[in-house]
């Protein structure tokens, strides 16, 4: 892989086909045989080398070095037809638009049986190939009970018409916290770091992506800022989608709304999880996980209200991307309490003192949030009573906090009035 993502080609293919040699279905040895082959102007057998890749990357269920392959194939103008029926009809294309994790790269020992000069290597490979191809129809199919969608052969045409390939070195970085998303990404091969800003310059990892991981599809679905930076670990092959196409897919195509979604969902609540912030880091993992996988995700819109002054709170809000203003009232006038952004929490004075709420909340960004309802909070204390404590102290400390606030607005003004 390290050979492929630099560009040294004929490496790429020593190493390819001499795993090749020992794993007939090693789609991904298959794949960087063929496009390093295409590479070099060798396009027959690069050809049939993808074909290798495929098939058994559908048979095997492996979704990114699938999306590789076909879209190699199509940059380098080879025949995508009957890839495509062989994908509709096998139901190739997980639920998630992520797969299970393909085998680890092989470290090979035995390159020495393929150190021959370019022009003796090419005999060796086709026999190689040979015997890939009559391996690859009998390749092990991997379980279909449940995960997987039936698209059929023009919706498979669509989603590869948008997608890309990119290879990416170590220390590159991918997507940046703060920035607009403007693409979702699929690991076909490699390794990359999520961090987050911890502040004063500094970054904490809070994931690992490996191959077979989707990420990016948050801010596309959110039109937030990027909740993180993802940095290259590990030589990478990336497919990538971007928003344009994205939005222009979506409309006609459900099943991606859907899965992009869920996804989105999943991986907001394993990022707090891990992370434990704020009031969250009170709880033990246990209930901490319980109560976020309890709660809603909702996308809220820039200058949406979801807290109103005077009402009941729908809930318990964690927010998880965006940020959010508080508002308290000095008479008619809107005082600036509190800016909160991911892993702060509100409602909380409602939802947990049972109560009006006293102050408005509002977004100044597109903000992803977790929604724990009144009515789910109210069970879940009821089974994990140990969840009150952090929340009903956070309450009472927000609580005496914008009663200072307030009072020290009321003496600025007075202090006007008399001057």
């Amino acid at each position: 892989m390290v050979a492929l993502t630099q560009g040294e080609n004929e490496e790429a293919i020593r190493w390819a086909f001499a795993v090749l040699a020992d794993d007939s279905y090693a789609a991904m040895a298959a794949l960087v045989g063929g496009i390093a082959l295409s590479r070099l102007g060798q396009h027959a057998m690069g050809e049939r080398a993808l074909d290798v890749a495929i098939r058994v990357a559908v048979r095997r269920r492996l979704f990114p070095t699938l999306l590789v392959g076909m879209l190699e194939c199509r940059a380098n103008g080879y025949d995508l037809s009957a890839h495509v029926d062989r994908i509709a009809a096998t139901r190739a294309l997980p639920d998630a638009l992520a797969s299970s994790p393909p085998p680890p790269l092989v470290t090979v020992d035995n390159t020495k049986r393929l150190s021959m000069p370019g022009v003796k290597l090419f005999p060796v490979v086709e026999g190689i190939l040979v015997d890939s191809l009559k391996a690859a129809h009998d390749a092990p199919r991997a379980s279909t009970a449940t995960g997987w969608i039936e698209l059929s052969v023009n919706e498979v045409m669509a989603l590869i018409r948008e997608l890309s390939v990119e290879y990416v070195l170590p220390d590159a970085v991918v997507t940046q916290e703060g920035e607009p998303g403007d693409a979702v990404y699929w690991v076909a091969r490699g390794q990359l770091d999520v961090l987050r800003s911890v502040g004063e310059g500094k970054t904490r990892r809070v994931a690992l992506l490996n191959a077979g991981s989707m990420f990016g599809e948050l801010a596309l679905l959110t039109h937030a800022p990027r909740v993180a930076t993802v940095r290259v670990a590990r030589p990478t092959v990336l497919v990538r989608m971007p928003k344009a196409a994205l939005r222009r897919l979506l409309p006609d195509h459900a099943w991606l709304s859907e899965r992009l979604v869920e996804t989105a969902r999943s991986r907001l609540l394993a990022n707090m999880v891990s992370s434990g912030e704020g009031v969250l880091g009170a709880l033990s993992h246990e209930t901490r996980v319980a109560l976020l996988q309890a709660c809603e995700m909702r996308i809220l819109e820039r200058g949406q209200r979801f807290v109103t002054s005077g009402q009941m709170a729908e809930g318990l809000w964690l927010v998880a991307s965006g940020q959010v203003s508080v508002f308290g009232k000095d008479a008619d006038d809107p005082v600036l309490l509190a800016t909160l952004g991911p892993g702060d929490v509100t409602g909380e004075v409602s939802t947990v003192l049972v109560r009006e709420a006293s102050v408005d909340v509002v977004c100044v960004t597109p903000v992803v949030a977790l929604l724990l309802t009144r009515e789910t909070w109210n069970r879940f204390v009821e089974s994990r009573p140990d969840v009150v404590a952090p929340f009903y102290m956070l309450s009472l400390q927000r609580l005496e906090q914008a009663g200072a606030m307030m009072r020290a607005s009321y003496v600025d003004v007075v202090d006007d009035v008399v001057v």
